[in-house]
């Protein structure tokens, strides 16, 4: 399959963490849809206008329903996890089922906090993830980005490093955050190419994310 590349204008430089919570509160970050310019290093102008075309659709899904299942290998370390994930607008409730075997851990949160509950009833609450982070994990790490990745989009809040577009204009590489985002499958839901099944890398994590039963408005 040809792939053409694509760089985006950088905006904020952030970082992320290698963490399976860091993954999940990436994962609830909302932000406006802004679209960041595109440059592109490719002569095929037709795949750059149905991208700027699908970045468009894809940008104006802001409620969903999905099942998936995560999982996560740090060195000699893994394991995995079911998830549950309901989004209304800038409101969120996800479910980790079963992460490492320490049971469900629940995410709520909207534009005025997260809160996180895990199965021993321990309550988290924080004006914000990086705060959240800082709490439960002792770390200050800045998160932003996955809200966007499942849905086949890049962050506009970043510098996009690199970014390969298939040849239906679909995200099939991305490198953003310090991580590498690779695009293993699609599936089609109401007319709509919404991620399948993809893979996150970084230096010291690799994250395999199955996302299947969307549920769009």
């Amino acid at each position: 399959m040809t792939k053409s590349a694509v760089a985006l204008k950088p905006t904020l430089a952030q970082t992320a963490s290698p963490y399976i919570l860091t993954f999940v509160l990436s994962l609830l970050l909302c932000s406006c849809a802004l679209q960041p310019a595109l440059t592109s290093v490719s002569t095929d102008r037709n795949k750059l206008l149905l991208w700027q075309e699908r970045t468009a659709q894809l940008n104006e899904i802001r409620s969903w329903k999905l099942n998936g299942r995560i999982a996560i290998q740090k060195e000699k370390e893994s394991g995995s996890a079911s998830l549950k994930w309901r989004q209304q607008g800038e409101g969120f409730e996800i479910d980790i089922i079963g992460p490492f075997g320490k049971g469900t851990v629940e995410l709520r949160g909207d534009d005025s906090g997260v809160s996180m509950q895990d199965a021993e009833g321990l309550t988290l609450r924080a004006a914000d993830a990086e705060t959240l982070l800082q709490k439960y994990l002792g770390w200050q790490v800045p998160v932003s980005g996955l809200h966007y990745w499942i849905r086949g989009l890049p962050s506009p809040k970043t510098t996009v490093e690199t970014m390969l577009l298939d040849e239906q204009s679909r995200l099939s590489e991305l490198t953003q955050f310090g991580w590498k985002v690779t695009y293993k499958r699609y599936q089609t839901h109401r007319e709509q190419q919404l991620p399948a099944k993809m893979e996150l890398l970084n230096e010291k994590l690799k994250v395999k994310l199955v996302l299947r039963e969307w549920e769009l408005p």
